[in-house]
Protein backbone atom coordinates (compact mmCIF):
# COMPACT_ATOMS: atom_id res chain seq x y z
CA UNK A 1 0.00 0.00 0.00
CA UNK A 2 2.61 2.34 1.06
CA UNK A 3 4.12 1.48 -2.76
CA UNK A 4 0.60 2.52 -3.69
CA UNK A 5 0.22 5.54 -2.48
CA UNK A 6 4.03 6.81 -3.29
CA UNK A 7 2.71 5.96 -7.00
CA UNK A 8 -0.19 7.66 -6.71
CA UNK A 9 1.77 10.81 -5.00
CA UNK A 10 4.47 10.71 -7.61
CA UNK A 11 1.76 10.59 -10.42
CA UNK A 12 -0.20 13.08 -8.98
CA UNK A 13 2.67 15.59 -8.40
CA UNK A 14 4.07 15.07 -12.16
CA UNK A 15 1.02 15.52 -13.67
CA UNK A 16 0.70 18.72 -11.52
CA UNK A 17 4.05 19.86 -12.41
CA UNK A 18 3.44 18.78 -16.67
CA UNK A 19 0.05 20.69 -15.96
CA UNK A 20 1.85 23.62 -14.60
CA UNK A 21 4.48 23.49 -17.61
CA UNK A 22 1.92 23.09 -20.01
CA UNK A 23 0.13 26.31 -18.67
CA UNK A 24 3.18 28.47 -18.16
CA UNK A 25 4.05 27.60 -22.38
CA UNK A 26 0.50 28.14 -23.42
CA UNK A 27 1.16 31.48 -21.49
CA UNK A 28 4.06 32.62 -22.97
CA UNK A 29 3.15 31.18 -26.42
CA UNK A 30 0.37 33.50 -26.09
CA UNK A 31 2.25 36.43 -24.87
CA UNK A 32 4.75 36.04 -27.87
CA UNK A 33 2.76 34.65 -30.30
CA UNK A 34 -0.61 34.52 -30.89
CA UNK A 35 -1.14 38.03 -29.33
CA UNK A 36 1.06 39.92 -31.43
CA UNK A 37 -0.09 38.24 -34.39
CA UNK A 38 -3.71 39.10 -33.37
CA UNK A 39 -2.47 42.62 -32.60
CA UNK A 40 -1.03 42.96 -35.67
CA UNK A 41 -3.20 41.99 -38.05
CA UNK A 42 -6.32 44.21 -35.84
CA UNK A 43 -3.97 47.27 -36.67
CA UNK A 44 -3.34 46.03 -40.53
CA UNK A 45 -7.20 45.47 -40.52
CA UNK A 46 -8.56 48.83 -38.56
CA UNK A 47 -5.90 50.95 -41.20
CA UNK A 48 -7.00 49.14 -43.80
CA UNK A 49 -10.67 50.77 -43.15
CA UNK A 50 -9.74 53.70 -42.48
CA UNK A 51 -6.44 55.07 -44.06
CA UNK A 52 -6.85 58.80 -42.92
CA UNK A 53 -5.92 57.55 -39.27
CA UNK A 54 -2.85 55.86 -38.19
CA UNK A 55 -3.43 53.57 -35.92
CA UNK A 56 -0.96 52.93 -32.53
CA UNK A 57 1.15 49.86 -32.78
CA UNK A 58 0.47 47.94 -29.02
CA UNK A 59 3.46 47.46 -27.12
CA UNK A 60 3.11 43.43 -27.59
CA UNK A 61 4.17 44.09 -30.94
CA UNK A 62 7.26 46.68 -29.83
CA UNK A 63 8.58 44.49 -27.11
CA UNK A 64 8.31 41.20 -28.85
CA UNK A 65 11.63 40.55 -31.03
CA UNK A 66 10.15 38.73 -33.47
CA UNK A 67 7.35 41.06 -34.02
CA UNK A 68 9.28 44.54 -33.09
CA UNK A 69 10.62 44.62 -37.28
CA UNK A 70 6.73 44.04 -38.09
CA UNK A 71 5.63 46.50 -36.28
CA UNK A 72 7.69 49.22 -37.41
CA UNK A 73 7.47 48.35 -40.94
CA UNK A 74 3.49 49.08 -40.15
CA UNK A 75 4.60 52.30 -38.66
CA UNK A 76 6.12 53.16 -41.44
CA UNK A 77 3.31 51.75 -44.04
CA UNK A 78 0.27 54.30 -41.71
CA UNK A 79 2.84 57.21 -42.04
CA UNK A 80 3.69 56.63 -45.74
CA UNK A 81 0.31 56.13 -46.70
CA UNK A 82 -1.53 59.07 -45.01
CA UNK A 83 1.66 61.40 -46.14
CA UNK A 84 0.97 60.35 -49.75
CA UNK A 85 -2.93 60.98 -49.15
CA UNK A 86 -2.57 64.45 -47.88
CA UNK A 87 -0.27 65.24 -51.03
CA UNK A 88 -3.08 63.73 -52.93
CA UNK A 89 -5.63 66.33 -51.30
CA UNK A 90 -2.79 69.39 -51.69
CA UNK A 91 -2.70 68.09 -55.97
CA UNK A 92 -6.53 67.80 -56.11
CA UNK A 93 -6.71 71.32 -54.38
CA UNK A 94 -4.21 73.05 -56.43
CA UNK A 95 -5.96 71.33 -59.55
CA UNK A 96 -9.25 72.64 -58.34
CA UNK A 97 -7.94 75.74 -57.70
CA UNK A 98 -5.93 75.93 -61.18
CA UNK A 99 -9.98 74.87 -63.39
CA UNK A 100 -11.07 77.44 -61.77
CA UNK A 101 -8.36 80.02 -62.84
CA UNK A 102 -8.69 78.50 -66.37
CA UNK A 103 -12.25 78.57 -66.56
CA UNK A 104 -12.01 82.22 -65.84
CA UNK A 105 -9.01 82.94 -67.98
CA UNK A 106 -11.25 81.47 -70.48
CA UNK A 107 -14.15 83.01 -70.32
CA UNK A 108 -12.23 86.29 -70.49
CA UNK A 109 -10.11 85.22 -73.32
CA UNK A 110 -13.88 84.27 -75.29
CA UNK A 111 -15.04 87.55 -74.50
CA UNK A 112 -11.77 89.17 -75.85
CA UNK A 113 -12.21 87.42 -79.00
CA UNK A 114 -15.28 88.54 -79.50
CA UNK A 115 -14.26 92.18 -79.55
CA UNK A 116 -11.36 91.36 -81.67
CA UNK A 117 -14.41 91.43 -84.53
CA UNK A 118 -14.08 95.24 -84.19
CA UNK A 119 -10.62 95.56 -85.15
CA UNK A 120 -11.23 93.41 -88.28
CA UNK A 121 -13.50 95.95 -89.42
CA UNK A 122 -11.54 99.35 -88.26
CA UNK A 123 -10.94 101.69 -90.93
CA UNK A 124 -6.83 101.77 -89.93
CA UNK A 125 -5.20 99.49 -91.95
CA UNK A 126 -2.72 98.93 -89.84
CA UNK A 127 -5.09 97.45 -86.75
CA UNK A 128 -6.82 95.31 -89.36
CA UNK A 129 -3.34 94.13 -90.30
CA UNK A 130 -2.17 93.14 -86.74
CA UNK A 131 -6.06 91.81 -85.93
CA UNK A 132 -5.96 88.37 -87.19
CA UNK A 133 -2.52 87.87 -84.76
CA UNK A 134 -4.39 89.01 -81.43
CA UNK A 135 -7.45 86.82 -82.72
CA UNK A 136 -4.75 83.73 -83.23
CA UNK A 137 -3.16 84.67 -80.28
CA UNK A 138 -6.33 85.13 -78.19
CA UNK A 139 -7.72 81.59 -79.93
CA UNK A 140 -4.72 79.88 -78.75
CA UNK A 141 -4.67 81.01 -75.35
CA UNK A 142 -8.57 79.97 -75.38
CA UNK A 143 -7.67 76.44 -76.37
CA UNK A 144 -4.89 76.17 -73.69
CA UNK A 145 -7.27 76.96 -70.77
CA UNK A 146 -10.06 74.27 -72.68
CA UNK A 147 -7.42 72.03 -72.65
CA UNK A 148 -6.00 72.09 -69.30
CA UNK A 149 -9.69 72.02 -67.85
CA UNK A 150 -10.22 68.79 -70.09
CA UNK A 151 -7.19 67.23 -68.46
CA UNK A 152 -7.98 68.60 -64.82
CA UNK A 153 -11.66 66.63 -65.30
CA UNK A 154 -10.01 63.16 -66.27
CA UNK A 155 -10.28 60.68 -63.60
CA UNK A 156 -8.49 58.16 -63.43
CA UNK A 157 -10.21 54.51 -62.08
CA UNK A 158 -8.99 53.18 -59.00
CA UNK A 159 -7.91 49.71 -59.24
CA UNK A 160 -8.77 47.25 -56.59
CA UNK A 161 -6.91 44.17 -54.75
CA UNK A 162 -7.96 42.05 -51.81
CA UNK A 163 -5.41 41.38 -49.37
CA UNK A 164 -5.53 38.36 -47.56
CA UNK A 165 -4.55 39.94 -44.12
CA UNK A 166 -3.51 36.71 -42.10
CA UNK A 167 -1.61 35.82 -45.12
CA UNK A 168 0.42 39.12 -45.09
CA UNK A 169 0.71 38.84 -41.53
CA UNK A 170 2.48 35.70 -42.04
CA UNK A 171 4.54 37.04 -43.91
CA UNK A 172 5.72 39.96 -42.01
CA UNK A 173 6.29 37.42 -38.94
CA UNK A 174 9.04 35.83 -41.06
Amino acid sequence: TALRWLSATYLITMIGVMSLISISLIRFDHRTMVKPSRDMIDVINAFSHDPTTARPIPDSLRHVPNFAAAGKAIEELQQNTLLALRQRERLADIGEAVAKISHDIRNALSSATLMTEALLSSPDKRVRKSAPYVVQSLEQAVELCQSMLDFLSEQPVAKQERVDMTRLAEDLSK
